[in-house]
């Protein structure tokens, strides 16, 4: 492995997080169409653990594009969160 290919592999950052939530089915549906939205030096995936876990896994070029993505998906998640509440609220 050269030197490069050392440098390019330390400087891919990740972040992994786990959400408990009685509408983890529906959110998950919901922010499935938002995958890789961030854009070209990151990539998202969420992934439904089962009936209330959302993993969601974010991986970035660098530190700079990781909180870029982190601020867009968490905000994402936050909006489905509140969104569901609303709705069940309205029921």
């Amino acid at each position: 492995m050269s030197l490069k290919d050392e440098i390019d592999d330390h400087r891919s950052c990740r972040a992994c997080f786990c959400f408990e939530t009685s509408y983890a089915a529906l959110m998950h549906t919901v922010l499935l169409a938002k995958e890789d939205v961030t854009g070209g030096k990151s990539y998202a995936m969420c992934r439904l653990v089962d009936s209330k876990h959302i993993e969601l896994y974010i991986d970035a070029e660098d530190t700079h594009a990781l909180r870029a993505a982190l601020n867009s998906w968490l905000r994402l998640f936050s909006v489905a969160a509140e969104m569901c509440d609303l709705a069940e609220e309205q029921r």
